[in-house]
């Protein structure tokens, strides 16, 4: 039997604690990610039941999540469509941008910052060609 160096011994348990760090990370996400998951779920159950409360946990929830990693372009992303479904347009759009200044290859805020330019478009063509009623 072929005996293991010395400094490879020593080794040994450095190798060990990197790999069980990096399963325990597999299996513990972090506290980020944490609070986007429960975001994402009090933002699904709003769409089930059209109950706005879950919408502003989730809003909370997403800011939560930023608070501890202001690179979290997902976050930023997914806070931004709940201020949208909310009205709160300018909102959306500073979140979409950001989330886009992260992570320029974000195709979900990509889209979505689309999507409001959109509607911002056809909303002024709708007002314009009186398509829209106007308050009195």
């Amino acid at each position: 039997m072929r005996k293991l160096p010395a400094v490879a011994l020593l080794l040994l348990p450095t190798i060990a604690l990197f790999f069980s760090l990096e399963a325990l990370a597999a299996t513990h996400p972090s506290p980020e990610a944490v609070y986007l998951n429960q975001g994402n779920k009090l933002f699904n159950h709003y769409r089930a039941t059209d109950d706005q409360k879950s919408l502003e946990l989730a809003i909370e929830e997403f800011s939560k999540a930023i608070a501890l990693n202001p690179d979290f372009a997902d976050a930023y992303n997914n806070r931004g469509t709940a201020y949208y479904l909310l009205g709160e347009q300018d909102k959306a759009r500073r979140d979409f941008r950001t989330a886009l200044s992260i992570d320029p290859k974000n195709v979900p805020a990509k889209k979505n910052l689309e999507m409001l330019k959109w509607k911002k478009l056809t909303s002024r063509r709708a007002w314009r060609q009186r398509e829209i009623p106007l308050s009195p």
